[in-house]
């Protein structure tokens, strides 16, 4: 391989690198840290190891929230980000949602959700940061609730209808004028 040849190979590796980086919502080890401080002494206690309710929460989340026509639709600005360690690793798991900035990275924390191993149970821990009302308390609900073994998602809040484009208006024909009625 030539030396062009190696640097273009090079360079390709590196800027994919650097792209998928960019674009990922792979949580640092400082995210877990500041998730884990909303957990406190008083934090419900919830059925079943770390893992399993992350996951309960974590489909409830995608599906209901998060999904193309929900509130929080992807499409509609925000991020999910969500890690579950092993039980060798602490079994600590968390989720995060995020206001999606501009250029599409994670912006400011939105909604968190941290649950640790407490016997055979685990504590969990939920912080409303940025969701609007009346989505946040309701996310807050829904959150416990999943994580409590229900599932299903809960009717939106009779204020909600998702925004649907409307078509544009056909242009006038350059030189006439629109008619106009009496009334």
């Amino acid at each position: 391989m030539g030396r062009l040849s190696r640097f273009a190979a090079f360079a390709a590796v590196a800027f994919a690198a650097g792209g998928l980086g960019a674009c990922g919502s792979a949580p640092t080890a400082s995210d877990l840290g500041e998730v884990s401080s909303i957990l406190a002494p008083e934090s419900p206690e919830v059925p079943g190891k770390p893992v399993e309710a992350y996951t309960r929460i974590a489909r409830g989340l995608k599906g209901c929230w998060l999904a193309p026509t929900a509130p929080l639709g992807l499409d509609k600005g925000y991020v999910f980000a969500a890690e579950a360690a092993p039980q060798d690793k602490g079994g600590k798991a968390f989720i995060v949602i995020y206001e999606r900035t501009p250029d599409g990275e994670r912006g400011l924390k939105a909604f968190a959700v941290a649950l640790e191993p407490d016997g055979e149970n685990s504590k969990l821990g939920t912080e409303n940061y940025r969701v609007p009302e009346p989505f946040g308390a309701q996310m807050l609900v829904d959150v416990r609730r999943w994580a409590g073994g229900e599932s299903g998602c809960t009717p939106m809040t009779p204020d909600f209808a998702p925004v649907e484009e409307q078509p544009a208006a056909p242009a006038a024909k350059p030189g006439k004028k629109p008619k106009t009625t009496a009334t």
